[in-house]
């Protein structure tokens, strides 16, 4: 059995059975791992496998087949919490790290959790109105001119390697079950409180793809093919796969917004 196999059974099937990657590219990742000196315990293999295919997927990424998407296509995403914050964080001075009306915010999140899309609008207003005081743009001031004025949201740039689904609809929400999306989706966590569901309208001229198993890298849940895997053991209402999408840079918070049906 292959090194990487059998650490990591899932993953190194979803590499096998990825069409977007040719048996070349499959076999030298492989033979990448297997050139990993083995451990004398099993646990600190697997960590040192675990470490090298990490970075071996970060250097590979973004390869699968582009994709043609409509002029003003809107995309369908589930943004974490963590990592929306944890985006936004590092851009704010450290006494102001705690910005946000907890209370309001968590009001706010129980109407997502109940499917109220409106929900989503109330987040962006609150973020905007909480940012503004403190988002000064990090550029170089020269002697003389006048400085920018405070960085917005929209300024703000989305990280890269962004995953979006596609819809059969205008709307991407739209018909959706907001409850059972992460399900559906086959995301960490189940609790949709846990996501600001947002809308993505790429620019014109950004390449978008169809994500590799090297994209979706050690994450136990996805499957190749193309298509949304819902979660093994949850029951969500929806268990057919959406199209998905992976756009690798370009994106800022100005491309994103609150879902609209």
């Amino acid at each position: 059995m292959r090194k990487f196999e059998r650490h990591f059974p899932k993953q190194a099937k979803n590499i096998d059975d990825c069409k977007q990657l040719d048996e070349e590219t499959k076999a030298k990742f492989f033979k990448e791992i297997e050139g990993i000196t083995s451990a004398t315990d099993t646990a600190s293999e697997k960590q040192t496998v675990k470490d090298k295919a990490n970075e071996y997927f970060h250097n590979n990424q973004f390869t699968g087949q582009q994709l043609t998407l409509k002029k003003s296509e809107r995309l369908g995403r589930l943004q974490s919490w963590n990592g929306f914050i944890n985006h936004i964080e590092p851009l704010l001075p450290p006494r102001n790290k705690d910005i946000f009306d907890k209370d309001k915010l968590e009001s706010i999140k129980r109407k997502v959790k109940h499917g109220d899309l409106s929900a989503a609008e109330e987040i962006f207003n609150l973020v905007e109105e909480a940012l503004k005081p403190y988002l000064i743009p990090k550029r170089p001031l020269t002697l003389g001119k006048i400085p920018k004025p405070p960085l917005t949201l929209g300024e703000i740039p989305i990280p890269p390697l962004t995953w979006c689904f596609r819809a059969d609809t205008p709307a991407p929400f739209e018909g959706i079950h907001l409850d059972s999306l992460p399900c559906r989706l086959g995301l960490k966590y189940l609790d949709i409180q846990k996501y600001l569901p947002i809308e993505i309208t790429p620019p014109l001229n950004i390449v978008a793809k169809i994500p590799t198993a090297f994209d979706a890298g050690l994450f136990v849940h996805w499957r190749p093919g193309g298509k949304t895997c819902h979660r093994d053991g949850c029951e969500c209402q929806q268990k057919d796969g959406l199209d998905e999408v992976v756009i690798m840079d370009g994106l800022t918070y100005d491309h994103a917004k609150p879902p609209k049906i």
